[in-house]
This record gives structure tokens, sequence and C-alpha cells, in this order.
């Protein structure tokens, strides 16, 4: 008989467990359909380990964006991480992504403390990594009003043009020097995109330049490019020391000791640059170009900065501004050319826009590319394809949030993963395919080999190419564009006004001296400086003064102004001779021919930081003379002028 119920009694505990295994489920499914969304979290990624959570899938050998895109086909465009002691929120979704920096935007302003912002931010000082708050907002005013506002970068815009120009030329020396059978030259355009992108940022944030003709201490330049790599390479690590707190002082993998030393070399150099400022200021000459670090210790003297004194808010803006700048161009750069190197189709188009627009007969000016719709869309499309950040930095929620239904708790990190968003193929139709379409100018371009360039990504916050862009150069411009044209060379005429009474040609820079056609805007200028009357100028005059346009952009920076002469010196004279393809006629421009012409015989300030100085000695006639090269790009073709400065000592 007992054998006989044991069959069945087995199987009603079967089917009994089965039922409460059933309703179970059942009745969860009901409850979280009906539960209300501001107490439901985002989904869990799975495969989570205890302590360190998600961690150890974010450090294996594919990138964190390319792991976490993969997550989110699984877990769908909103999920949550477990990083460590930490929950994180990751956002695959554009409406989403628009969501959180609207409708939260104050919730998620603020950012984490990490092992990195303390030992390369300056503990948090630094505007980019810093907490939202009092400060942050002070910081962000000072560089949107100094630095990125539209008045500040036309006024920086020589900058950008002369090292652009200067790097150009030197890539045509190169080519002239070294070019093979072929008539090409191999050059590798990540370091060149690197050198001329750090002298860019350097010169307008510190006022110093590295690399190239009359750059300054290349060795320095090295440094910093290096430093300045394994900044973003540390910052995009995901530490075990920033999840678990309890493990940081095992230092697993040695981070933050390789954070410290590379914290402590670029602090090193800036802190010189800084002490050169503080010296420059006490002597108490006005400089021809304030950089960005004259403004900020004009701004932050004698101002409460809370925790943070001014040399560390100093020197932490103005690094942020370099690296910032100067890495994450390098990497669209390099992701372009790379991109229009597969894409040869794309790069002759763009080339076909730039000779209908621009023509063969001069260089590519930032005003002709309003017009150039083509190489825009090449620029946006290699930006959605390989942001220079594929992970957003990371942020942290203030406050309780819903979010796309969901509840988010306070205290919750936020990834947004624009890699992902941007090769969304809901939006995108072939989402990971260059499609533009669009340029570069000036060169032929092609490849050593015949196989597509590598497109390998690697691993930090900005997502630099892996592997060296190595690329076969060959001008398809005439010559004159890349030498005479960019540094047109003139004599300048310098009136000594001291004890001897004489004239002095100065060849400069190797030019032949050549005779100067029609005659000077101002003729009458043997006894001095503002003597003589003016003469208005003529449309058939090819000497040429300033255009009104120019002369505005002179007295902007602070050129067109008198100043001291040092002690046992005579004042500065000088002559002004400026070469465009534009006339005056006395009514062409703001100013009248009158005006243009009176500033033919000009009085500058002592400045000698104007341009790339040029020196020529002359012992026997006990003076000096400086020349500054200076771009004119308002004034069209003829891109140079020229200004002769002396002093001599009183008899």
């Amino acid at each position: 008989m007992e054998n006989f119920l044991l069959p069945q009694a087995n199987t009603s505990i079967a089917l009994f467990t089965l039922s409460l295994v059933f309703f179970y489920y059942l009745s969860k499914t009901i409850t979280s359909k009906y539960k209300s969304p501001k107490n439901s979290p985002p989904p869990q990624a799975g495969g989570a380990w205890p302590i360190i959570g998600h961690l150890h899938q974010l450090r294996g050998s594919q990138l964190p964006h390319m792991t976490l895109a993969a997550m989110a086909d699984k877990h769908g465009p909103i999920f949550t991480l477990r990083l460590g002691i930490h929950r994180a929120v990751v956002v695959s979704n554009s409406e989403i992504a628009k969501e959180c920096f609207t409708t939260h935007d104050v919730a998620v302003s603020s950012r984490p403390k990490f092992a990195a912002s303390q030992h390369l931010g300056y503990n948090c000082a630094m505007f980019g990594f810093s907490p939202y708050g009092a400060y942050w907002r002070e910081l962000r005013k000072i560089i949107s009003v100094e630095f990125l506002a539209t008045r500040r970068l036309e006024l920086l815009k020589h900058v950008r043009v002369s090292e652009t120009e200067t790097s150009i030329k030197e890539l045509y020396k190169l080519w002239r020097e070294k070019k093979d059978s072929s008539g090409h030259v191999l050059v590798e355009m990540k370091q060149w995109f690197a050198d001329l992108t750090l002298n860019v940022a350097v010169r307008m944030v510190a006022g110093k330049r590295f690399f190239g003709a009359g750059g300054g201490d290349e060795e320095e330049g090295r440094r910093c490019q290096k430093a300045f790599r394994e900044f973003f390479y540390f910052w995009g690590l995901f530490l075990a020391s920033d999840t678990v707190p309890f493990l940081r002082w095992l230092d697993l993998g040695g981070h933050e000791k390789a954070m410290k030393e590379t914290g402590k070399e670029m602090d090193t150099i800036v802190s010189g640059w800084l002490e050169e400022h503080r010296r420059e200021r006490a002597t108490g000459v006005a400089k021809a170009d304030e950089d960005f670090m004259d403004v900020m210790l004009t701004i932050l003297e004698g101002a409460d900065l809370g925790r943070y004194d001014v040399n560390t808010v100093n020197k932490a803006t103005c690094l942020g501004l370099i690296s910032g700048g100067a890495d994450s161009t390098t990497v669209m750069l390099t992701w372009a050319l790379s991109l229009l190197m597969n894409n040869r189709h794309v790069l002759k188009k763009a080339q076909e826009e730039l000779d209908f627009h621009v023509g063969n007969e001069r260089q590519l000016d930032e005003s002709d590319i309003a017009k150039l719709a083509y190489l825009q869309a090449i620029v946006k499309e290699t930006l959605r394809l390989y942001p220079a950040a594929p992970l957003s930095g990371v942020r942290e929620f203030t406050e309780d949030c819903t979010v796309c239904g969901y509840h988010i708790p306070k205290g919750t990190r936020l990834m947004v993963n624009l890699w992902k968003i941007q090769r969304d193929p809901t939006i995108w139709a072939d989402p990971s395919e260059f499609r533009p379409e669009r340029l570069l100018h000036g060169f032929g371009l092609s490849t050593p080999g015949t196989g597509p360039v590598d497109m390998t990504e690697s691993a930090g916050l900005t997502n630099m190419k892996a592997t060296p862009l190595e690329v076969l150069i060959a001008p398809r411009l005439a010559s004159n564009l890349y030498e005479a044209q960019m540094f047109l060379v003139i004599p300048v005429v310098v009136e000594i006004w001291a004890s001897n009474q004489q004239s002095i040609l100065l060849d400069i820079l190797g030019t032949e001296p050549r005779t100067i056609k029609g005659r000077p805007a101002q003729t009458n200028r043997n006894k001095g400086p503002g003597r003589g009357r003016s003469k208005p100028l003529r449309r058939d005059d090819q000497t040429k003064a300033m255009t009104a346009g120019f002369w505005k952009i002179l007295m902007e920076i602070n050129q067109a102004k008198y100043s001291t002469s040092p002690i046992g010196e005579e004042k500065t004279a000088l002559w002004l001779w400026a070469s465009s393809d534009e006339y005056s006629d006395g009514g062409s421009g703001e100013l009248s021919g009158d005006d243009l012409a009176r500033f033919h015989g000009l009085v500058l300030p002592w400045s000698r930081e104007f341009g790339d100085s040029v020196w020529h000695s002359n012992v026997e006639m006990e003076h000096r003379i400086n020349v500054w090269r200076c771009p004119l790009s308002p004034l069209g073709r003829g891109t140079w002028i020229l200004i002769g400065e002396y002093s001599t000592p009183h008899q």
C-alpha cells in the first residue's frame, strides 16, 4: 500500500512545487507590469561578479565603448552596471541622452571624484573635471568670455593662420628635399597633426610654440605630447581604486603611481610658463599679444577661490584648455584623413569642390569654409563615426530623477555612449559606412601600398587612432603658393632719426632688394616721425598702406599704441609696407585714404612678441633692427607684412 501511495505523493509534491513556481513568476510579471515606473530602476546587465560588479567586462581586450554597445544591443538603450560599490546608468539612445541634458541638466552637471582628477586635475581644480558648484560656474564664465568668445577667437585668428601656413610650408619643404622618383614623400600625418595642434593651443593659451621654424624647446614639446597622451589614457581607464575604495592602497597595476609621475611632469612644464609670465609682468613692458595665461593672472589677482590658490587655478585651467584642444583636434584630423585615404572618391569630390570655390591660385582661408558644404559634411561624418571621446566623461546624479520612466537614485553615475548613439541603425542607413562626402586641399594624397588604412582604435578618454598614419604627399598647387605668397617678403626702408641721418635697405629673409613702383603713401619723412604731409592713396599705386580692416585689428590687439622707451634709448621709428591685392582710393574703407597714409610712418610699442621675429644687427651704426612677419589674411592674396624697428643709444 505504501509503495502504491509513494509515487502519487511524489507527483502531488512536484505538481504543488510547479504551481508555486508558476504563480510566483505570474505574480512577479503582473506586479512589474503595473508597478509605478518611478520605483523601477533600469534593467541591470548580467555577468556581474561579487565586489567588483561589471568592472572586469570593461577591462577586457575589447574597448569599453564597444563592450557597452554590445550590452545595449542585449539590454536596451538604458541599463545599469555595477562598478564596485557604485551603480552606473549607461545611455545609448539620443532621445534619452537629450532628456538627461535638458530636463535634468543641473542634476547631471557634477562629476564624481576619481584618482585621475586628484593626481592629474590638481585635486579637481581643472575645469573639465571639477564638481558642479560656485567654483565651476565662475571658471566656466571666465573661459567662455575670455577665451571662447567670438571676439577673442577673432583676435587670435592670426595665430591659427600663421601656425597652419608655417606647417604647410614646412611640409612643402620636406617634399622638395626628400621626394622620391615618383614625386612623393612619405609623411607620418598623425605626428604632423599633433605638432600643429599643440603649437596652436600652446601659443593661444601660453604664448609659446614648440615645433617647426622659429619654434622653442622641441624637447619640452615632446614631453608635453607624451604627458597629454598619458593624461587621456589614464582618464579613460576604469580603475579598481575608483570603484572599490578599500583596494586603493594596493594600487593594482601601478596606475596611481604612473598618474602621479605624469601629473608632476605636467605641473613642472606649466609652472615654468607661469613663472615666465610673472617675470614679464614684473618688468612693466606690455606684451603685443596677451595670451590666456596673462588674462588669468589679471583676473585672478587678489581673488578668493576657496580651497585653491590662484597659481593652482591658473595652471589647472590652462592645462585643461591645452590638453583638451590639442588632443581632441589631433584625434579628429587623423580619423578624417584616414577615412579619406580609404575612400578616394570622397577625397576627389572634396578636392573638386575646393578647386571650384577656392581655385588653384591661392591657399584656403577660414572665410571660405562657409561655401564648402561638402567639406563641412566630411567633418561631421568623421565626428559621427569617430567621436573624439566615444564615452562622455562620467557624470553623477546629484538628486533623484526619473529618466525614460525609470527611477535613478541620487549618487548614480551616468555614462553616455556617443559612439553607439552615432551609429544607431534606426537613424543612420549603413551606420558604419563613411558617406559624407568630404576634404583635403593643397597636396595630392595616397597611401604607400594598395591596402586600406588601419582603422584600429585605442583605449583612453579620447579615441586616438592606434597606429601611425603614413601618407604619400605631393603638391597640387603652384610652388609660389607654398613659398612666395604665403610668406610674401618685401624690402623695408628704415629711417634712422638718431645721430646719423641715413637710410638702410633691409634684405629680409634672403630676398633680393627690388624696386617698389609707385610713390609711397607718405613721402616727406626726412625730418623725423610725424613730419611732412600725408597724401591719399590712389588705385594705381603699387605701394599700399594697410586697409581699414587690418588697422582695426591692430587697434584691437593693442599694437597701434605708443609706449615709453627703455631708459637710455630713443623711441622707435619705422616704415610700414603692406602688400595686398586690395587698393584704397580714399573711400573704400572705414578710414580715409589720408588716415591710411598717416599710418604708413608709425611708431609701434616696444613689445617684440608680434609674429615671428628675425633679427638683423649692424654694429657700425650701433642700432638694432627687428623685423616681424605678420599674417594679413583680411588683405587677400598678399598675406604678409613686414615691420622694421630700431633703437639707438643716447649719445
